[in-house]
């Protein structure tokens, strides 16, 4: 199989590249840099429409979001243009687990038999269980605290039953995810709704192909665009079950937004 593994670094930040040289390192797994795109100082003329991104998104995006957006559809072009078989992409301030490269050597042998049909391996996301019920619930306080309008209040029925069923997966997700851990097991699963970030996560060639194809014209972010392409293209998404790799935000704070997030130590 024809593989490479990625890094998305800017050379302001060197002290991230020498945080994932040593993460890597650790693990045996070499890896190439891929000079990560400053969203505020690139034009972005050719690439992006704001009235396009507000049309197909519902908002246009940040300066970091292109920015951290057209850096990953650079590598999905280069895994195309040379041909590779599948790519490992890493932002970088991913924590990884120390049983990491058994399970992405697992993750490609299975792959590569056939056993798996993946195109988009996610090993990076928001830590399922009571941890994704409270960022749900504060990403919904957010919502409604920048809604003006009085009829949010109408919606809030709606909000509660999502609530229901939202909380019910994480649980059955969070207990998952223990037994797999406690039991030293390794599996690309699914989910049975949106997961989100782009921190860590394998990627095919075609599932680059279909990726691309949505970002001609930016109007998603990289954490995003997965499930987009996942009704829209039917990308193959599968999770890797238990979390491996997480974003430490309280280490190093986000190149995509200057406002204060709802971080976790590890976030994912």
């Amino acid at each position: 199989m024809k593989f490479k593994t990625f890094v998305i670094n800017m050379k302001k930040n060197p002290d991230r590249l020498a945080f994932m040289s040593d993460e890597l390192g650790k693990l045996g797994i070499p890896f190439v840099v891929q000079e990560g795109i400053d969203g505020q100082t690139h034009d972005f003329s050719d690439v992006y429409d704001e009235k396009f991104a507000i049309e197909k998104n519902g908002a246009p995006l940040t300066a970091g979001e292109k920015g951290c957006a057209l850096s990953h559809r650079t590598i999905w072009q280069t895994i195309v243009s040379e041909k590779l078989d599948c790519a490992l992409i890493l932002e970088d301030d991913v924590e990884l687990a120390p049983t990491f490269k058994t399970a992405l050597d697992e993750a490609l042998d299975d792959r590569e038999s056939g056993n798996t049909d993946w195109e988009y391996l996610a090993f990076n996301y928001p830590s399922p269980g009571i941890k994704y019920i409270r960022l749900w619930l504060f990403m919904l306080s957010e919502k409604l605290a920048k809604e003006q309008s009085p009829r949010k209040y109408l919606a809030l029925p709606w909000y509660m039953l999502k609530f229901v069923g939202m909380a019910a997966m994480s649980i059955f997700e969070g207990a998952r995810n223990a037994f797999y851990k406690r039991t030293d097991r390794n599996a690309a699963l699914l989910f049975f709704r949106p997961v989100y970030l782009a921190g860590c996560y394998l990627i095919t060639a075609e599932g680059a192909r279909k990726l691309l194809a949505l970002s001609e014209k930016l109007a998603y972010t990289a954490d995003r665009i997965q499930n987009v392409a996942r009704v829209k293209s039917s990308l193959h998404i599968r999770y890797h079950v238990p979390l491996l790799a997480w974003q430490r935000r309280d280490r190093f704070q986000s190149n995509m937004y200057s406002d204060k997030r709802y971080d976790f130590k590890r976030y994912g």
